[in-house]
Order: C-alpha cells, then sequence, then structure tokens
C-alpha cells in the first residue's frame, strides 16, 4: 500500500481522492464516537463522502441542494447544519462497541 502524498506547496494530503483506482482507506481524527461531518477536516471529509461517495451523511440542505448554514453565536460565525445524532458512521460505531463490550 502507499500514502498518498501531499501536494508540491500544499500542507496536508488530501482526505479523500476521486480518481482513486483501487480500495481506499483514510483516517480522520476526530469525536471519539466517530461522527463524520460538521466542519473542519471532519467536515471536509463529510461533504467528500456525501457528494463524491454518496455515504449518508448527516446534513441538513437546502432545495437548491446545498448544505444548510446556521449561525453560531458562541464561535460568532455560521457552520454547516448537521445532526451528530443521526450520523450512519457514528451508530455503526456504538453498535461495535456494544457488542465488543457485551462479549468480555
Amino acid at each position: 500500500f502507499s500514502f498518498v502524498p501531499k501536494p508540491e506547496g500544499e500542507e496536508f494530503a488530501e482526505p479523500y481522492r476521486e480518481d482513486q483506482k483501487d480500495h481506499l482507506a483514510f483516517l480522520v481524527s476526530g469525536h471519539e464516537e466517530l461522527f463524520v461531518g460538521g466542519d473542519s477536516l471532519n467536515g471536509r471529509v463529510g461533504k467528500l463522502l456525501m457528494l463524491q461517495a454518496k455515504q449518508p451523511i448527516s446534513y441538513e440542505r437546502k432545495s437548491d441542494g446545498k448544505i444548510e448554514k446556521i449561525f453560531d453565536r458562541e464561535r460568532g460565525k455560521k457552520f454547516h447544519k448537521f445532526d451528530w445524532k443521526q450520523c450512519a458512521y457514528r451508530e455503526m460505531h456504538k453498535k461495535l462497541w456494544d457488542k465488543i463490550t457485551s462479549e468480555s
């Protein structure tokens, strides 16, 4: 296997490659419940998975297909509207965790 190289002049490698020819796996550090979405890198991965890989990421979308944004007063800026409790990856992680912990 090989790691995706970072593009020249960039600080980080791309988290997802649309032109990938074989299987692709990637690790995104983030929330301990493994939800994928929100903003920052976790959000970039969530948007890529939703738009490119057609995965069920829990962003709320407007009628034109764009992701809804809401204003967060605490942080003073807009963020993508995301329901982390409905994230399919979070639910999968919970089921696996419950199964593993019940067997020990």
